[in-house]
């Protein structure tokens, strides 16, 4: 099960969600049952997702995850976090995600290095990076994962600017490593940067904390231009991350095995083809044996080609259905489904219902 369909399959209605107050967040939740793929999926253009790991307490995992689409509470008892959480192997996402330090301090495995995170302290990493946490210390975080064509609009929409301040060129680490990312066609690089807060700068709590408030509130009471607000907010963030003032910088580029790029190079394609490629598609373009291939994408996702790519067209038919106002048939036309009791049955086994009961829940047009 994809990560998105988790989060829509255990849909709850949240409350106001104030991070400054996340102590005191409960959940409706007592066990959340996470894929034990190593390579996660998200629907959602953007989400937030809040951790409280607390080592001494009886229920020590908290989580919630808010996006446009859904929202999630879960608390796990220790015999659960254990069972689910304490051990989970390197993973990566198809996101973009800024790691940032509430309270306390993380362990994090990237790759095979192991890096301290101090509150306020975050990581910005990329979506060929795996990595994953290590649970010996209290800490809470929050996670902002941007899909990469929600990032670049966002970047792209910051060029259109009316102020001098606006429109001079940077030249930091951070700058640089997203200009990296959009401006090469190299889709196995894995890097990510981290963020090290000024010790003579007391506000920069304030100043992180204030903006993610505003983004949770946006996803639990959406109002007209919360889309626009969103993308405001995560360029203010991204702008506090890019100032010396605020944070020293340590980007870090890591060399890429040939699995890896691989990998990465197939994941492009079928986000290129919403997954209709086939595993003699793929053998031509990248020019490898269709057995390698599915090879490939068996060990690092635990599923075969064509069970990879229906993932792929799935979420773009979730998508469709959400923001879009054409018919499930056209939908199917459209992703070049010829069977439509096919087609349904892929999106129940992915989503847990019907691609109209799916748009009734969630749709936002």
């Amino acid at each position: 099960m994809s990560y998105c369909s988790i989060a829509t399959n255990n849909l709850v209605k949240s409350g106001n969600v104030n991070i400054m107050d996340y102590d005191d967040i409960q959940s409706p939740y007592n066990y959340l049952s996470l894929s034990q793929n190593v390579f996660f999926q998200m629907a959602a253009p953007f989400s937030l997702n809040f951790t409280r790991f607390e080592a001494n307490e009886e229920n020590p995992f908290r989580m919630t995850i808010l996006s446009p689409d859904f929202s999630l509470n879960t608390i796990l008892s220790r015999d659960e976090f254990e069972e689910i959480v304490q051990n989970r192997p390197l993973h990566q996402h198809d996101t973009y995600e800024l790691v940032y330090i509430l309270k306390g301090e993380l362990y994090q495995r990237i790759e095979n290095l192991r890096h301290k995170y101090a509150e306020n302290g975050c990581c910005f990493i990329n979506r060929n990076i795996r990595h994953t946490e290590e649970y010996g210390t209290s800490f809470h975080t929050v996670t902002l994962s941007i899909s990469r064509d929600f990032l670049e609009k966002i970047l792209i929409e910051g060029e259109d600017s009316y102020f001098e301040i606006e429109k001079e060129e940077k030249n930091s680490d951070f700058s640089t490593f997203l200009r990296e990312e959009f401006q090469t066609m190299n889709y196995s690089q894995k890097k990510y940067i981290d963020f090290i807060p000024e010790p003579s700068v007391q506000n920069i709590k304030q100043y992180i904390y204030s903006l993610l408030d505003e983004l949770s509130n946006i996803l639990v009471n959406p109002t007209p231009g919360s889309t626009l607000y969103v993308k405001a907010i995560i360029y203010r963030i991204m702008y506090y991350l890019d100032n010396p003032d605020y944070y020293l910088t340590k980007s870090t580029q890591l060399g890429t095995k040939a699995e890896g790029k691989l990998f990465a190079e197939i994941t492009h394609l079928m986000e290129e083809t919403n997954g209709r490629i086939n595993r003699s598609q793929l053998s031509a373009r990248l020019n490898y044996s269709g057995n390698y291939i599915n090879h490939i994408i068996k060990k690092y996702t635990g599923l075969n080609t064509f069970e990879y790519g229906v993932s792929f067209t799935m979420q773009k038919a979730a998508w469709m259905l959400i923001h879009s106002t054409n018919t499930v048939s056209s939908i199917i036309s459209e992703l070049g489904f010829s069977d439509r009791t096919h087609f349904y049955n892929q999106f129940q086994k992915e989503y847990g219902m019907t691609p109209r009961e799916y748009r009734k829940k969630n749709k936002v047009l």
